[in-house]
């Protein structure tokens, strides 16, 4: 994973840019290819106050988008937080 991962960032940096909110994208605010929900979660979890994803740090995207993309390839829930299920024991598959 670990050679792997600016070859990950530079793959999700292609498709993934700035700040926007398009009233009909079902995955709402986004930046840098990270939702809102998903940001929140990662708040969250680290016990921090709720805020936008506008302006996330690309630092903070990369380590969210290199987490998630480890958990499509074992078939984990793709939340960008390493947890017990994407640790867990068992066949990976790709998706």
């Amino acid at each position: 994973m670990r050679e792997n991962y600016p070859v990950i960032l530079k793959w999700a940096g292609l498709s993934e840019g700035g700040y926007i909110n398009h009233p009909r994208d079902p995955g709402a605010a986004t930046d840098r290819g990270i939702t809102q929900r998903t940001f929140d979660a990662l708040s969250r979890r680290q016990g921090l106050p709720k805020r936008s994803v506008r302006g996330i740090s690309k630092e903070t995207a990369d380590e969210i988008l290199a987490v998630e993309y480890l958990q499509r390839v074992v078939a984990a829930k793709t939340d960008g937080q390493i947890g017990p299920e994407t640790m867990a024991d068992g066949p990976a598959t790709v998706t």
